[in-house]
């Protein structure tokens, strides 16, 4: 019961104290979800950033996806402790690469990641979660909703 309590203190804690607004620097980190990988990502200023993930695609077709994104991150519009969440909206290109029944096949597409970025106070860190809905364009044109939840580690 202890560790419970610990436990539910610690989230209660990460999530309400007060967070800086990471907007600058490069982070490196794991992402989970499809496609599940590695995920980076790189400030440009304080609102633009450029972030691209590699890893694995389990929608129709299992496969290796590379995409990356053009983010604007938006003003906070979360009241309370929550007040330097940073939303954000984006448009990038994909690539997956899959070898169905001995048949390459690569697909190209836009993504239009809409997603919340949380950067945490005492740590240089940021948790972050988004959703993709996005269009295949070659070889066929096709709908794909993608999603992800993961954290960076930045480096200064």
């Amino acid at each position: 019961m202890r560790r419970k309590s610990v436990a539910v203190l610690f989230v209660i804690i990460s999530f309400t104290a007060p967070a800086f607004a990471q907007s600058s620097g490069f982070g490196l980190g794991p992402t989970a979800g499809d496609p599940m990988g590695l995920s980076a990502k790189y400030w440009l200023d304080d609102q633009i950033a450029v972030d691209a993930v590699i890893g694995w695609a389990m929608g129709d077709h299992d496969s290796v996806q590379l995409h990356g994104d053009y983010l604007y991150h938006l003003r906070s519009a979360l009241p309370g402790g929550m007040a330097s969440t940073k939303p954000y909206v984006g448009i990038g290109p994909r690539l997956t690469f899959s070898d169905e029944e001995h048949e390459e096949d690569t697909t190209f597409g836009l993504r239009f990641p809409i997603g919340l970025s949380i950067p945490l106070k005492r740590d240089p860190l940021e948790i972050f979660a988004e959703i993709a809905p996005g269009m295949d364009l070659a070889p066929d044109a096709e709908f794909e909703l993608e999603w992800g939840v993961g954290f960076r580690f930045y480096f200064e």
